[in-house]
């Protein structure tokens, strides 16, 4: 059934480039070390919300469907940025959806970066 999820999700998605930073201290040399990891994967972005509902949700916030083997790790929000037809989001929200006992997909609520 895992399998049939990542397949649909291949199959209609389209290519979306995922951006992860992370850091790290050496604190002998006291200097902070910034590092970015690019993956593309691919996903099925759904269409925006037509008018402003409060909260995270408005006109420029998509949801993001992407098979939970894509990733091996959990989805940071307001620091991981996705990038979806030249345009850069940022994950406003995650949400781990379970087959079981076994992750199928992430629904990521993303929003235009920097609205």
């Amino acid at each position: 059934m895992l399998s049939r999820v990542a397949a649909l999700i291949n199959g209609v998605g389209k290519d979306i480039t995922y951006k992860r930073a992370s850091a790290s201290y050496n604190s002998t040399t006291r200097v902070n070390t910034v590092s970015t990891t690019t993956t593309t994967l691919r996903g099925f972005v759904s269409g925006n919300t037509p008018f402003k509902i409060g909260g995270i949700i408005d006109n420029n916030t998509k949801n993001v469907y992407i098979p939970a083997t894509s990733i091996s790790f959990n989805p940071e929000i307001n620091a991981d940025i996705l990038t979806i037809d030249s345009q850069d989001f940022i994950i406003v929200a995650s949400d781990k959806r379970h087959i079981g006992n076994n992750a199928a997909m992430y629904v990521l609520t993303v929003k235009v970066n920097g609205s």
